[in-house]
């Protein structure tokens, strides 16, 4: 406001009739705190569109929400066919069958199968009690939802091949292990195919290196993939090598993908809580049930996740989170549930890390671990990383296993097991590979940059919205400052042996006591 809008001056002639205006002179400085627009040329014209994809791109700022579909049995036992309870027991929901004959009652709802009556002793059946199997609206005593992401990974903690030997360990950073060779014709030629413990990861024509095996020693070409009968693609590979000797199992030979004479590292993936117990809300989607009538779950974190402080296993910017479920044995399912406990899923039985072998007996088989749901770094998978085309693989992933404390008490182990970890694409690196000379100035070489053979390598991360000609890229919506997630994910919680092959002591019949035995009976708490 300019100082003459502060000046008043009552003249005389208002104060008194007899008073007689006088002239007077007054000082002033003449200011102003308004301007006006200045005529000239516009300097800037704003394009809306390129100023919200350029926040957007800049944004690390995210929301994360969905849905959970949930698929999940708690039959440990075959239903129909032969030696099952349809055969043995011949009834299911029949209120006519007395209760005190040998042939117990079988209750079933939805497909979840239980005991009827509560006034007799019995072995474990299955787990009946649905509330304790499923994520319920709002209760978090069940399962346990967190945000991760891989923030580490290592090669020379898990082993295989070894068996009672120490001395033949076949560590992750040794290698993919072998664990059987053998010749074989294909098309009336002798080749030779190989079998891993874990998915190889590998393509017709990819060079790798074998090791620890003095016939096979040194560089080979994929021909083919799977056996001679063309199966089990993912655990078998053939060489166009024959020398005709026996077939030889359980080696301390590996192999290791080469690209450009550079070879893979083979890492276990750790992955890390970014939330707490509390940042992710779940609850009832309305209207909406899976085929079996079982409750679908959505979530939302209620916290907002800034991803630029955090960098992945590699030290980059991350691109990709999880929404981890960690099946929980505490709060109301306290005694419920014996310990979790993590492996890997693999088409060679009874290997290290089996996840359909593993229990709480005493076994050969490693375990990768306890879980626990206050836990805040889990196993993630194992990762086949190339530094010479920059190329990652997941060869498997880690999965949870869980059984009942009464099942386990009365030597029945085989239990259920899941996949904990649901993946979330953030970005996607670029199918192009940017190169720059180490001597030479370059711009915008990313700090993740690699230095490989005397020069710097390196993947640009695609801008959002953008998406290359491989269909790859990421276009979710942006809004307020903050990206915003959806997915749409499926739990689901599997037998471990539903065709009783690994020896659990689980028979494929499990008939409870009679009523009117009356001898004492040596059994678990009735919590199940």
């Amino acid at each position: 406001m300019a100082d003459i809008e502060r000046l008043y001056k009552i003249l005389d002639s208002q104060i008194s009739k007899k008073s007689v205006n006088q002239d007077f002179d007054i000082n002033i400085s003449l200011g102003n705190s308004n301007r006006l627009l200045p005529l000239n040329d516009v300097i800037k014209i704003v394009d809306q569109s390129v100023v919200f994809e350029e926040e957007r791109d800049l944004s690390e700022k995210y929301r994360f929400l969905g849905s959970i579909r949930q698929n999940i049995s708690n039959v440990l036992i075959n239903i129909t066919g032969n030696d099952t309870y349809e055969s043995v027991i011949n009834i299911v929901n029949n209120p006519t069958l007395d209760y005190n004959s040998p042939k117990e009652v079988i209750d079933e709802t939805n497909g979840w199968f239980f005991y009827s009556t509560d006034d007799c002793t019995k072995k474990e059946l299955s787990p009946y009690k649905k509330d304790l199997l499923m994520i319920k609206d709002g209760i978090k005593d069940n399962w346990v939802v967190k945000l991760t992401y891989p923030y580490s990974g290592s090669s020379d903690t898990i082993y295989f091949n070894a068996g009672n030997n120490s001395l033949r360990r076949v560590y992750l950073k040794d290698g993919i292990a072998i664990t059987k060779v053998e010749n074989i014709l294909v098309g009336g030629k002798g080749m030779t195919v190989f079998e891993t413990p874990i998915k190889h990861g590998l393509k017709i024509g990819d060079q790798i290196i074998i090791s620890g095996n003095t016939i096979y020693d040194g560089k080979h070409v994929i021909y083919s993939l799977g056996d001679d009968n063309g199966d089990n693609l993912e655990n078998n590979f053939i060489i166009d090598v024959f020398n005709n000797v026996p077939t030889i199992t359980n080696t301390f030979a590996s192999f290791k993908r080469i690209v450009d004479n550079v070879p893979s590292k083979y890492i276990l993936r750790y992955f890390k809580s970014i939330t707490d117990e509390n940042d992710i809300d779940y609850y009832l989607a309305s209207f909406s049930k899976t085929y079996y009538s079982d409750e679908v779950i959505c979530y939302n974190t209620n916290v907002d996740i800034d991803l630029s402080l955090y960098k992945d296993y590699l030290g980059r910017p991350i691109t990709e989170t999880y929404l981890s479920l960690i099946k929980n044995k505490t709060g109301n399912n306290y005694g419920v549930w014996d310990n979790i406990k993590s492996g890997i899923q693999t088409s060679v039985p009874k290997v290290n890390y089996d996840i359909r072998q593993i229990n709480e007996s005493t076994s050969t088989v490693l375990d990768m671990g306890i879980v626990k749901s206050s836990d805040t770094v889990f196993l993630g998978d194992i990762m086949d990383y190339n530094e010479g085309d920059i190329s990652e693989r997941v060869l498997v992933d880690v999965n949870h296993r869980f059984n009942s404390i009464n099942r386990d008490l009365n030597n029945y182990y085989e239990g259920y097991f899941y996949s904990p970890h649901k993946k979330m694409i953030i970005k996607y690196y670029s199918n192009q590979i940017e190169y720059s000379d180490i001597d030479l100035p370059t711009i915008n070489v990313p700090d993740y940059a690699l230095t490989v053979n005397g020069r710097k390598m390196w993947r640009d991360i695609l801008t959002k919205g953008y998406i290359d000609e491989i269909g790859r890229g990421v276009d979710y919506p942006f809004l307020n400052g903050f990206n915003y997630i959806s997915n749409n994910f499926q739990l689901s919680v599997k037998r471990q042996d539903p065709e009783l092959n690994y020896e659990h002591g689980n028979d494929p019949i499990i008939i409870g006591i009679p009523c009117n035995i009356t001898e004492n009976i040596n059994t678990s708490q009735d919590v199940c």
